[in-house]
């Protein structure tokens, strides 16, 4: 399986930066020269009669198109780096040299700081001033302020033993960013987010002033490359793994490299081939879920029950997981075990249309057969559950059929489950739970949904005409993590994105920002959810006199409730839990429903928002799941649909 090399092993050491300013403009000179001698030598051999010279001269062409075609690659990339010594020299692109040498010349000649100038010159370059407006800082701003920084600087001439040290560190930082970014080389914003996570240096005052974070700079540093690089496309890359790598035509393999596998004409009338869409680039992109990822990889690697069944909410990740396993399959980036193998999705719902009973087994068995028999075969069945429901109660199902095929080693099998149907079919069933090595898969981090729609937003722009701003990603997947819970992170958080983008479109704006996300979320829950204006600090000032034009006494309860929705509007409320929860004693007629009432409408706009229970129609035990809902999730309580 391809590893991350060992940063430990890295090192920095590129001669011509040892060389002194006149060394350096010699070496350019004699390169310009060269290739200025190769252009010309190469057009008189062509026009020239003799047959032999007019080769030399197509052999020539050929080899300055070749220069040109990787003159903005590195000498070597990133991906195909092994253990062992590194020089990171190999893996800088020529923008990126171009950069260094142009900071380490001005330090030099004018006596400053080598990192200002790096800065300096990396800020020029147009997509980062893209990356810079994306997370709301105006290019023009933090240059001017490099500028002051320079001219302010009076920190004597540099030591070259020490730019030479701090070069080094800042080089494997970038390294590492490019690597976290999925990049075949070190490019100049790799360097900027180096110099972010550095923050130590005279830099560090700037980034600290414009509350620069590399994270959020990472992720509009992501979208603004790969819109600059698909800008002059007709038609952008259909799927997120498309960004990261040019697509190729699916074609059909069931045979593997060793031509020791059989065809399996039965599991392709009832199934699809995963590695082919990984192959096509149609599958396979995944942000986060690393652990399960690793776990997944592990158990199937392993001699004995190679077998795994991921457990987690709908769009938890569980497909996405099997689908990298297949983009890393078709890549050869998976252990030995692993290497070379078909992963097909089972579809039950074809395996068991238009069969009765007998007829099932009969097809389950050939299918066993014949995965057996290709011997490259990994089979996914999402919702194996459904394998329980194909036949009545107390007779085989496609399960019971499958089973000893399971038990028995003969291929892997990698399932995909809710937790609720996990507890309710797999687990009674303890054969068939004990064949499985479980992993559950939970929602991803906010970090990583972020960084995940960063990727999306590249394609959402292009689909809808309109820049995404950062503070809007990021508003996006923490409203839709704190209101919007029918979804799990990111497709809640997309969710919103898409319909804050159709809003401003049709309102014929060019920006999505933070405030009009959050305007399409209150939209949507009915919940103030934007900072206070002045209008409205101004009522939550004077809450206490409004409640009293409808509601006379009680002035404690009163006080009390008007307390919690400040605390709430000025963000000073608990995380996590509800906006208040009060309890209000005392006998019929003071009030008590009233003020309910009152605060909902000032809250909601309209006192039918609130939702009543009746507890005395919850007095003996049985009423309980009418109120709470069934435990194993079958059905909603009353108090449960109404939260």
């Amino acid at each position: 399986m391809h590893s991350r090399p060992n940063s430990e092993n890295w090192f920095f050491y590129e001669p011509r930066l040892e060389m002194t300013l006149v060394g350096r403009f010699f070496v350019r000179l004699c390169t310009y020269v060269t290739y200025a001698g190769l252009s010309v030598t190469s057009v008189i051999f062509l026009l020239n009669d003799l047959r032999s010279l007019k080769a030399v001269g197509a052999l020539l062409v050929l080899f300055l198109l070749d220069r040109l075609r990787v003159a903005n690659r590195a000498d070597r990339s990133l991906d195909q780096a092994t253990e062992g010594k590194i020089n990171l020299a190999h893996y800088l692109s020529p923008k990126s040299y171009a950069t260094i040498e142009w900071a380490l010349d001005r330090a030099i000649f004018s006596k400053s700081d080598f990192e200002l100038y790096l800065l300096k010159k990396l800020s020029d370059r147009v997509e980062i001033r893209e990356g810079l407006a994306r997370v709301d800082i105006k290019p023009k701003e933090f240059s001017g302020v490099i500028e002051s920084e320079i001219a302010a600087y009076s920190g004597g001439a540099p030591n070259r033993k020490e730019i030479s040290t701090r070069l080094m560190s800042l080089v494997k930082i970038a390294a590492s960013a490019a690597l976290d970014a999925g990049g075949s080389q070190i490019d100049p914003k790799d360097l900027l987010l180096a110099l972010v996570l550095f923050g130590d240096s005279e830099t560090g005052k700037i980034f600290k002033k414009f509350d620069l974070s590399a994270d959020s700079l990472f992720n509009s540093l992501i979208t603004s490359q790969f819109r600059s690089t698909f800008a002059r496309l007709s038609k952008m890359p259909s799927s997120l793994v498309g960004l990261l790598a040019q697509p190729r035509r699916a074609r059909r393999r069931v045979m593997n490299r060793a031509w020791t596998a059989r065809p399996t004409p039965l599991l392709d009338q009832f199934s699809r081939d995963i590695t082919d869409l990984a192959r096509s680039e149609a599958v396979g992109f995944l942000i986060g879920h690393q652990k399960e990822y690793d776990r997944l990889v592990d158990v199937l690697s392993r001699p004995g029950r190679p077998n795994v069944l991921l457990v987690g909410e709908s769009g938890s990740g569980k497909s996405t997981l099997a689908a990298h396993l297949a983009f890393e399959i078709v890549h050869d980036r998976v252990p030995a075990p692993l290497f070379d193998r078909r992963l097909v999705e089972l579809e039950i719902g074809g395996l068991v249309s238009g069969v009765n009973e007998d007829e099932l087994e009969v097809r389950v068995n050939r299918l066993i057969n014949e995965i057996t028999a290709a011997g490259n075969v990994i089979l996914y069945i999402p919702d194996i559950h459904n394998l329980f429901r194909t036949s009545g109660q107390g007779r085989i199902s496609a399960a019971d059929v499958l089973l000893p095929a399971i038990k028995s080693d003969a291929f892997s099998v990698v399932g995909a489950t809710s937790p609720r149907e996990f507890k309710q079919y797999v687990e009674p069933n303890s054969d068939f739970g004990t064949s499985f090595e479980s992993v559950r898969v939970e929602e991803i981090s906010e970090q990583d949904a972020v960084k995940l729609l960063s990727f999306e937003s590249v394609l959402l722009e292009r689909q809808f005409r309109a820049v995404i701003s950062f503070s809007a990603l990021r508003e996006a997947v923490g409203l839709a993590k704190k209101y919007f819970h029918q979804k799990l992170l990111p497709g809640s958080a997309e969710d919103l994105l898409r319909e804050s983008l159709a809003d401003v479109v049709g309102k014929k704006k060019k920006i999505l920002t933070a405030a009009d996300v959050v305007a399409v979320a209150e939209k949507k829950v009915n919940v103030p959810i934007h900072k206070a204006g002045k209008e409205e600090a101004a009522k939550l000032l004077n809450l206490e006199q409004e409640i009293h034009q409808r509601f006379i006494d009680q002035e404690e309860a009163v006080g009390s409730v008007a307390r919690a929705l400040r605390e709430y509007r000025s963000g000073l409320s608990r995380k996590g839990g509800p906006i208040a929860a009060f309890l209000f004693v005392g006998p019929t007629g003071v009030g008590k429903t009233e003020l309910s009432k009152i605060l909902a409408k000032i809250q909601f706009g309209s006192s039918e928002a609130m939702a009543r229970l009746d507890m005395s129609e919850y007095q003996d035990k049985s009423s309980i799941h009418r109120l709470l809902g069934m435990p194993d999730g079958s059905a909603t309580g009353n108090l449960t649909a109404a939260v």
